[in-house]
Formats: C-alpha cells, structure tokens, sequence
C-alpha cells in the first residue's frame, strides 16, 4: 500500500501547504523549485531532491519566509519517506515541520504536517498512531473556523486515511471503516482530486470483502476498476483485481479468481517490461537458430536425455506433492492447536482478570469493618478502667488483629500470583515497630502461658529505610507460627547488625520458640502453599497454611530467603537477613511525634465517610489527641462543606456512592488548591495510588493504621502542601 500512501502525501502537500493569498516573486521562484524538488523525489532522484531541498530551506531561513521554511522541512520528510532504510529520519523532520507550525501559528500547513505523519505511520503499520495523527487534523478544522474554505476538501481527504486505517482493524471496527469511507464520498462533491475516488471505493470493496459481504465487496471493485481506469490511475485497479481474486477464492469461484488474477497481472506489467521481454525473445530466436544446426547430431542423445529427466521430474513432483500433502496436514494440525492454546490462555487470563478484581473489592469490603473493630477495641481499652471488661476488650482487639493478618496472607497471595507484588521504601522505627507487632499479639501470648523475649542490637540505627510494610508481614506470620506451636514456653526475637557500611545496614532476624519442633521430613514441605503442621496442643485454629508460604516469597522478592533449624519436642528457629538504607535523625521519634501533634493542635479536619462506625472511629481518634474536626457523609457533602468552611486537612474515603472521592476531590481543587486532602482508605495499595496522585490528593493512609504513622502522615502532608502549593512532592505512607 505504500504506493497510495506516497500519492496521498503528494496531493496534500501540493494541494494545501502554499495557500496564500499574495507572494513575491522570489518566493514564488523558491516555491516551484520545491515542487520540483518533489518531483525529483517521485523519479526517485532522491539525492539532487534533498540538495534542492535543503537549499531553499537555508534561503528560506535567511529571508525570514516561515511558511517556506515550513514546506521545505515538509518536503524532507516526504523525500526521506522514499527510502526504504531511513523511515526515523523522516519521522524526525515531520516532527521538526509540527513543532515549527505550532511555534509560528501556521495551522494551514501543520493540517499537512499531521496527514503525513499519519500517513507515514501507517507505512510503518502502526495503525493506532497513524490514526490518532488523522484525528488531530479533524480538531484543528473544528477549532479554526477561520479554515472553514479548506474544510471539506481536507476533510475528504482525512475521511479516506481513517477509513482505510480502520479497515486494518479488528472486525469491530469493520463499520467505523465504513462510516468514514461514505463520509469521505459525500465530501468529494467539493474536491477537485478525482483520482482519490478510486481509492476510497478500493477501501470500500475491501472492507466489505472482510465483513464476507461479497456482493458489495465485488461492486465497490468494479467502481474502483471504472473510476481508475477512467482517471488514468491504475494502482488502486490493480489492487481491485488482486482484491478479487482473492474473495472469488474465498466464495470458492476458482474460474472469476483466475481471471481477475491475470487481469492484476497484465496492468503490472509496464511497457518498458514488455520491450525489454520482446528484445530478449528476439535475441534468444537468434542464437536459437544459429545453434541448431550444430545441434542436429545430438537431437537423439537430447531425447535420452529429455526422457531421463522427465521420469525423474516425474518422481520428484511425486515426492514434492507428498511433502506438500504432508506439510499442509502438519499446518493444519498446528494451526488448530494454536487455536485451542489461544482459547485457553483467554480464558485464563479472564479469570486472572475476575479474580484481581474480586480481590480487590473484597480488601475493601473486609478491611472497613476490621477498622471498626480494631480502632474502637483499642480505644475502649485505653479509656474503659472496669477490669471486669478488659479480657473481652483484648480478646477482641487480637481477633481483630489476626483476622486482619488472616486476610492481608491472602490478599498478598493473589499479589504473588498475579506477580503485582512490589516493594516500597518507607523511614521506620525498627523496634516500635516490632513492639507494635507482640503488643498487637499480647493476647495470644499469654492465652498460650507463652513468655517473648525482644533483643535488639544497640548499634543498629533508631531509624532505618526499607519496606515495613512487608517486614511486618514477615515478622507477625513468624512470631504467630511460634505461639501457635509453643506451650508455656519461651519465644525469643532477637535482631542483630551484621554489617554497616556507607549508608547501609545489614540485619540478621531470628524468631525461636523452645515448642514441639518439626521434624526434618517435614521441613521439606514446611514453606509449600497451603501446608499445615499439625499442632499437638488443643488450639482454636489451625491457620490457612500461606503464612509461612507468603514469608518465603516476600524475602525472596526482597533478595533473601528464610532458613529453618527445628528438631522435636526441642523448638524452631526461623532466621532471615535482610539490607536497610540509614536514615539520621536529629531528635528521638517521641520528639518528633510531639512536634508534629503541636502543629496539629490549631488546624481544622474534615472527615469524609459514608459509613457511621468509621466516622465514629476516626473522629474519636483525633478527638483523642484534642484535634477539632467535622464529620460529612458524601463527596458531595464534603464539596459544599469545603466551600463554605474553611479546613486545613480533609480524611477522604474513597469508596462512596454517587460521588466517590476522586470525584469530591476533582471538584474541590477546582476552587481549593491549599487545602491538604488524605485519602482514609482500606482498598490495597495497588489498586488507589496512581488515581490518588492523579486527583491531586496529597497522600492516603491505609486502615488499619498505627496512630502514630496517622499524625505523621497528616502533619508532614500539610506542610508539604503549604510549601509547594499544588504539592508535586509525594507521600507514601
């Protein structure tokens, strides 16, 4: 198809680029050098095409003739079209003809600079892009009214391209051809490029050829066939032969598919082809005729010889139609099995599909009421003084708390599955953070008359960076495993630095219990998906069998691995090392909670929730550190609240009716870009963190969450959005 391509690029560019209403006469001279610089070009002179070329842009240059200098650089990347070898360097000079339009205001001329870029792609079968670029000359004819004269002629032309990019779709987009082809007829009324009829009614046979409908795909054929012929355009009728020959193939008329084959055949053929066939015959008749009477005593030998071959040729053809039966068979039979490995690979990337989105609604649906549970379990603990109540309140703050390590083991099973698992860098507190991990754990522990032991190695730094989030993980499937199987007994966590070299730590961490122990058979399955160990104690549970599973692939994808020393009725030991960048700080993390909570004291939070049990919790939390805040149940509640009060931070959930916080946050940067707005959110973090900054929230926070990670989020969120107004700088929590 390059052929029509190239014709396309001429008719436009000639057609369209030099309309101007006055020139001089020196431009007028330097334009009709262009012109025959693109002549050239189509005699494939295409090195005296380049050196005319890229003189009138120098002279161009020099005059300060814009729109000149403008063709020329269109002219170069049709010339550079031309090679074979050298389509990026075509591309590269459409590319400076678009930025120089753009620059200049010369929005008639980038109309041609885009159909050629298009134009050009399409070359390349890069359809998708080719067909954007089209798109962009629709929206410069619809924004410039000025341009109204050009419109239809342009269009006519714009209609075609797309119609034919779409024609080399998927069958769903057979109609858009269509649609495009007619429009591109309707709009010919006005053009004076009669020629491009043919095309379009080629387009037009072709598209119906793939929609099976033949009857229209041979009558738009032979209008093709009619208007070329009557055009003197013959390239797009030989298409049209070829064409239908190929779908007389398909309706199995093997005679018309014949006849239009050697119709095609005949116009391919050129005149100069045809001499030069001619001339050769004769020279051949010639020699012919001097040779034979030196040939006349071997006639015989020659019919020997004649025979032999024939008996041969004889029974290769017999052996080269057997392997063709043979490979045909052979195709047949991988090209159906393809067929059925295709339908099995859609079918289970589908349900890979099915199952991420599941997965992801579920976090959702889970993680809220856990929030609930665990924040107002933690809260009535702190502030409920009746002894009487505070074993329930703890046994069911640690239900909480394991049901959500529960779900969080599966929603990272299915990460792991679908290899969306991804490691984050975050400033933590190592031993908060594992104090955290057996105080949320307390309960377990001493229903099981376990005592824990935490040894930390002083030298260790307080603050360090790396993924918290999975060393938690880690850590709480370890130590769970430990209490599980261990009875009045000793649990010891121990973390020691092994190396500290520039701005990296290396640590060594290792979980042992003195309980029943495994034995060495099955070590060997102990980190299989969904294997269990039965448990000699009379326990409530049993586990899901993907704790220690999801420990192994986690330090794996942080380039470590888990090791198990256990012998029975002695105890387990689980070890790991894993490296951390340092992180220095100036004052203890107590100092600095303290600092960020004073910052806080004076602000104004809004809290965004349609569910009452979280506005209940989250308002109860900032009430705990003495912050002010207001409660709306809607995104569009929060969007008048913010209009008509002022708020330093609002909390917004994600997941609301109507008017989701995306949306809510869209509206409200409309007339509030200072305001801080932190996603509350119990989705996953894959699933929110590109809308998030895409919205222009400034951070989100994930329920449930460690209070203190809460208010240094929020405060480090506000001062971020106060200095850098529209906050490009961005928080993970």
């Amino acid at each position: 198809m390059k052929i029509f391509s190239y014709i396309l690029i001429a008719l436009f560019t000639g057609t369209y680029v030099f309309a101007q209403d006055t020139i001089s006469f020196s431009e007028e001279a330097a334009r009709k050098e262009l012109d025959h610089a693109f002549d050239l070009s189509q005699q494939n002179k295409l090195s005296e095409a380049i050196l005319l070329t890229n003189k009138i842009l120098k002279l161009a240059k020099s005059g300060n003739y814009p729109k000149l200098e403008g063709r020329a650089l269109i002219t170069l990347g049709v010339i550079h079209s031309s090679f074979e070898t050298d389509k990026d360097k075509a591309l590269d000079y459409y590319k400076k003809a678009e930025d120089f339009h753009i620059e200049h205001g010369l929005d008639d001329q980038l109309l041609v600079v885009y159909n050629n870029i298009g134009v050009h792609l399409r070359d390349l079968e890069e359809y998708d892009k080719s067909t954007q670029s089209f798109y962009k000359v629709l929206d410069i004819l619809e924004k410039k009214p000025e341009l109204g004269g050009l419109k239809n002629r342009i269009a006519y032309n714009i209609m075609y391209n797309l119609g034919y990019n779409f024609s080399f779709y998927s069958p769903q987009d057979y109609q858009k051809a269509l649609d495009y082809l007619f429009k591109s007829i309707e709009l010919s009324v006005n053009s004076t490029n009669k020629r491009l009829m043919a095309d379009i009614y080629e387009a037009l046979g072709y598209t119906y050829w793939k929609l099976k409908d033949f009857e229209k795909a041979h009558f738009y054929y032979d209008k093709c066939i009619e208007y070329g012929k009557a055009n003197e355009y013959l390239a797009p009728v030989e298409l049209a032969h070829e064409h239908k020959s190929k779908a007389y193939i398909d309706q199995k008329k093997y005679k018309e598919a014949n006849e239009q084959l050697l119709e095609q055949m005949t116009i391919a053929d050129s005149i100069k082809k045809l001499e030069q066939f001619d001339y050769v015959k004769k020279l051949q008749t010639e020699y012919e005729v001097k040779e034979n009477t030196e040939k006349i005593t071997l006639i015989e030998r020659e019919k020997e010889l004649q025979e032999e071959v024939i008996k041969n040729a004889r029974q290769s053809n017999i052996i080269l139609i057997a392997l063709i039966i043979l490979l045909l068979i052979i195709s047949y039979l991988l090209v159906n099995r393809t067929k059925q490995y295709k339908k099995q690979r859609d079918k289970a990337e589908e349900l890979s599909k099915v199952k991420s989105v599941f997965y992801s609604e579920i976090s959702h649906e889970l993680r809220t009421p856990l929030y609930a549970v665990i924040k107002l379990s933690h809260l009535l603990l702190k502030e409920n003084k009746n002894p009487d109540h505070k074993e329930y309140l703890e046994s069911l703050n640690f239900s909480g708390n394991h049901l959500l390590t529960l779900i969080n083991n599966v929603l990272e099973l299915n990460k792991i599955e679908s290899t969306k698992l991804n490691t984050q860098q975050i400033e933590f507190n190592l031993k908060e953070l594992i104090t955290n991990i057996t105080d949320s754990l307390s309960y377990a522990i001493r229903d099981s008359n376990n005592k824990i032991k935490f040894k930390c190695d002083e030298n260790i730094p307080k603050v360090i960076v790396g993924d918290s989030l999975k060393l938690s993980q880690i850590l709480i499937n370890l130590i769970a495993n430990a209490i599980k199987f261990t009875s009045n007994g000793k649990i010891k966590i121990e973390v020691k630095l092994i190396s500290n070299y520039h701005n990296k730590v290396e640590l060594y961490f290792g979980i042992s219990d003195n309980g029943v122990g495994i034995s060495k058979e099955n070590q060997k399955h102990i980190f299989d998906e969904y294997y269990q160990e039965e448990t000699k104690r009379d326990k409530s549970y049993k586990g899901s069998g993907l704790g220690l599973y999801i420990v192994k692939k986690m330090l794996n994808l942080m380039d470590s691995d888990v090791f198990i020393e256990s012998e029975i009725n002695k105890g387990t030991k689980f070890y790991f090392k894993l490296d951390f960048s340092k992180k220095i700080e100036d004052s203890s993390v107590n100092l600095e909670f303290k600092k960020q909570l004073k910052s806080l004291k004076s602000c104004k939070f809004l809290i965004v929730d349609d569910n009452k049990i979280n506005q209940l919790v989250t308002s109860k939390i900032l009430n705990q550190f003495k912050l002010k805040c207001d409660v709306v149940s809607s995104g569009k509640e929060a969007v008048e609240a913010t209009r008509n009060k002022k708020y330093d931070c609002i909390l917004m959930d994600l997941h609301m009716p109507e008017m989701d916080g995306y949306q809510a946050t869209e509206r409200i940067r409309k007339f509030d870009k200072k305001v801080t707005i932190v996603a509350l959110t119990a989705a996953s973090r894959e699933e929110i963190v590109s809308k998030i900054y895409g919205c222009d929230m400034d951070s989100y926070i994930s329920k449930p969450f460690y209070e203190e990670s809460f208010i240094k989020i929020i405060a480090e969120s506000i001062v971020l959005r106060k200095r850098n107004g529209n906050s490009k700088i961005r928080l993970v929590s």
